[in-house]
This record gives structure tokens, C-alpha cells and sequence, in this order.
């Protein structure tokens, strides 16, 4: 039995050129077959402010890809001000989730979809690694191939979950999959260059350095968008 497939991405700095390319490949053009929605959940987590700024780019995405199915990984009745901590919202496949901007947050397995609870607010901190490394629970992974990515930004953000990801792919077959985005020319490639630092100081290899059997891989917004394309189309 094939997998449904999930993807989590965490960007800051620059993150959202790299996030219109990823999801211009996965809508793909008019008239032409597209990734199949109902076998892929995505969900993204952008450093910003606050919840008001991740609804509006939630809603700006909605419009320029409006073949995806975006939504604001928010509570339905409470207002944006609200203290939402301890909430939890619904995950359901073949969605694309954005989590509110300025909220811990941590995926759970619930049934066959997922929760997000939304923890305490965080001001000024990107608290990636938990939303990440909740993502790895043996449930979650039992139940869809993973793909994790790393984008562009200006800290430190993701490297733990992604250690922790190449760790637990020694003991599973290629899952989850590991994605950063090549640093090279980026205007803010701290975020990625120390994820494949750590990857490296373990000894995990990079399709670069070992094509035919590595670990991870290091490519651009749209060949990352492609992967992700291909493996859910070939799962359908």
C-alpha cells in the first residue's frame, strides 16, 4: 500500500521568492496533469510578527496558485489578537496548512490526519525545530513518506530537526526525505549553509558527494518542488 505524502517547510529571510517556486512547480501549468492534491499535505511555517501577516499570505497564495488548496492553520472562531495557545487545529489531507506566524506550534497524529496545537506566542523567536522534529513521531512516518525542507533564512533555524531527521532515515527507508535549499548566491543562506554543516560534521553525504547513495539533498526551490511532485504522483 502506497503512502499519502506530507511536506514541512520552514523558511525567514528571503523564504518567499524559493516558496512561489516550490509551488509553481507542484500547481504546475494550465492544461497540463498536476500533482495530486488529495495525496499531498504540505505545511509551512515563515518567520514573521504575528497571525495577521501569515492569514494575508495565506490568502495571497490562495489566489496565485488557485489549482492548491491553501489554508490559515488558525482557529475558525477566534479572532487574531486572541490567545489561541493550547488550540488545536485540524490537519486534513490534501490541504496545504500555513501556521500562524508568531505561535509555537507541533503536529500530532489524530486518526488518519494530523493535529497542529498551537503553543505559546513567541514574539520575535522562529521556534522551527519542535514544529519539524514533532513531524518525525514513528506514527506519522508509518503513515506518509515525509519530506522535510529547509529554505533561505538569516539564523540557525532547522538544523536540530534536520540532524535528527538523517539520524532516524538509518533506520527507515529513504523516510523522511531531507531537502535544503543550495545556499550558493542565496542573499540569506545561513539557515540552510548550517543545516548541511551539521549534516556534514555527522558524516551524512549530499547527492553531490555520493549520487548514487546519499542522504540528503542540496538543490534549488523548483527541483525541490519537482521531487516532491514526482514522488506523490508515482504514490497516486
Amino acid at each position: 500500500m502506497s503512502k499519502e505524502h506530507l511536506f514541512m517547510v520552514g523558511c525567514s529571510a528571503g523564504g518567499f521568492t524559493h516558496l512561489n517556486s516550490l509551488f509553481e512547480v507542484l500547481q504546475g501549468k494550465e492544461g497540463e496533469e498536476t500533482v495530486r492534491q488529495e495525496n499531498l499535505t504540505g505545511i509551512v511555517r515563515f518567520h514573521s510578527l504575528g497571525p495577521l501577516y501569515s492569514e494575508s499570505q495565506t490568502k495571497t497564495w490562495g489566489h496565485k496558485y488557485s489549482r492548491l488548496n491553501f489554508s490559515h492553520a488558525f482557529p475558525e472562531e477566534a479572532g487574531l489578537e486572541d490567545d489561541v495557545g493550547g488550540s488545536v487545529v485540524p490537519i486534513h489531507n490534501g490541504k496545504i496548512y500555513v501556521c500562524p506566524s508568531g505561535w509555537d506550534s507541533h503536529i500530532q497524529p489524530h486518526e488518519n490526519d494530523l493535529n497542529l496545537v498551537l503553543e505559546k506566542h513567541t514574539e520575535k523567536k522562529f521556534a522551527l525545530d519542535k514544529l519539524l522534529s514533532s513531524s518525525l513521531d514513528s506514527q506519522i512516518l508509518n503513515h506518509y513518506q515525509l519530506h522535510l525542507i529547509i529554505l533561505s533564512g538569516t539564523g540557525e533555524s532547522g538544523h536540530q530537526a534536520i540532524g535528527d531527521a538523517l539520524k532516524i532515515r538509518e533506520t527507515r527507508k529513504n523516510n523522511p526525505k531531507v531537502y535544503i535549499l543550495d545556499p550558493k548566491g542565496l542573499k540569506f543562506p545561513r539557515m540552510p549553509a548550517t543545516c548541511i554543516q551539521i549534516a556534514n560534521e555527522r558524516g551524512y553525504k549530499s547527492q553531490h558527494e555520493e549520487p548514487k547513495n546519499f542522504d540528503y539533498y542540496i538543490l534549488g526551490a523548483k527541483a525541490i518542488g519537482g521531487q516532491i511532485e514526482a514522488a506523490s504522483n508515482d504514490s497516486s
